[in-house]
């Protein structure tokens, strides 16, 4: 079918992709969802309640970013990402090799890794 070509098209977008499909291409029937699907589909759910019901308080201490060096992403604050108006004791800004999938893979993921146990050992 044209929604399963879009799919196998499009392997990166998971069960997002197949909503997406069924939306472009006109299909009604939403997707059946079985096993790790439904389940994702069930923590998507709680996320977007989490995400709807709490609101984010600026708090006294120093955050550290690991940022991915690709972004492929549009965002307004490149450098802070959003966080600086939450964290009063700075921000410190970790560069992490990849964008915001591939910085936790090989070999990206070494890098991120002993970033991250740098970021521990000194703080």
């Amino acid at each position: 079918t044209i929604v399963k070509q879009f799919i196998e098209e499009n392997p990166q977008m998971g069960i997002a992709g197949e909503f997406i499909a069924h939306v472009k291409l006109g299909v009604e029937k939403e997707p059946e969802l079985s096993g790790i699907d439904l389940n994702l589909s069930k923590i998507n759910a709680k996320h977007i309640t989490a995400l709807n019901n709490y609101h984010m308080q600026p708090f006294n201490g120093t955050l550290h970013l690991f940022k991915a060096m690709t972004r492929i992403y549009f965002v307004d604050d490149f450098k802070y990402l959003g966080w600086k108006k939450f964290a009063l004791g700075g921000v410190h800004v970790i560069d992490v090799p990849g964008d915001h999938k591939t910085m936790f893979l090989n070999p990206n993921v070494k890098e991120l890794a002993r970033l991250l146990q740098n970021a521990l050992d000194h703080c």
